[in-house]
């Protein structure tokens, strides 16, 4: 999931620093994806991205709590970071208080897909840009249409359509993995 954002606030208390986020994006769907990965206790991973076209600079990865939500006339977020682990950056953070920013998380369905594709990525010692590309291309009425080469550029539909084709793919794999075990320990007795 990305979502642009500006980051309004950040305050550092005992032991936590609490980052408050704002997003034009007020879609609903946005909103509950969010509320999906906000389980009691559970850290996620974030990237915060706030590079431009004139100002070049590394993303933050942030390991993050979900601590409010709020999706009335724009998205409100607040994440807590723990303050040790968080120290390192606070400098990169408070240089982008106010600056449009890209917010990148994975959601539940995400998650089942990077999983699938780092299988099939072992599988077949293929690049997963290469496996995503191949797995959400398909045939529409006018010709081959181009798949993705990011799971973020996926739509939910298409999310759909790659997992259960990883799915399908890994399973066959499976099965025939089995049948060659099975020929080799005949073949050995």
């Amino acid at each position: 999931m990305v979502i642009r954002c500006i980051i309004n606030s950040i305050t550092c208390t005992g032991h936590v620093i609490s980052i408050k986020v704002t997003s034009p994006d007020n879609e609903n769907e946005i909103a509950e994806k969010i509320k999906e990965i906000k389980t009691k206790g559970t850290t996620h991973k974030f990237i915060l991205d706030h590079s431009t076209d004139i100002e070049k600079t590394p993303p933050l990865h942030i390991d993050a709590l979900v601590i409010s939500i709020n999706d009335r006339k724009h998205l409100h977020m607040v994440l807590h970071i723990d303050r040790e682990s968080g120290a390192k950056l606070l400098n990169p953070l408070f240089h982008s208080i106010d600056k449009p920013a890209i917010l990148k998380f994975n959601t539940a369905k995400e998650l089942e897909l990077f999983r699938l594709l780092f299988s099939m990525e072992k599988t077949t010692k293929r690049p997963i840009a290469g496996i995503l590309l191949e797995m959400s291309s398909f045939e529409g009425k006018r010709g081959i249409v181009q798949g993705k080469k990011s799971v973020y550029d996926l739509s939910d539909d298409a999310k759909d359509v790659v997992i259960d084709k990883l799915k399908k793919l890994l399973s066959q794999n499976g099965d025939q993995q089995q049948k060659d075990k099975a020929a080799v320990a005949i073949l050995n007795t």
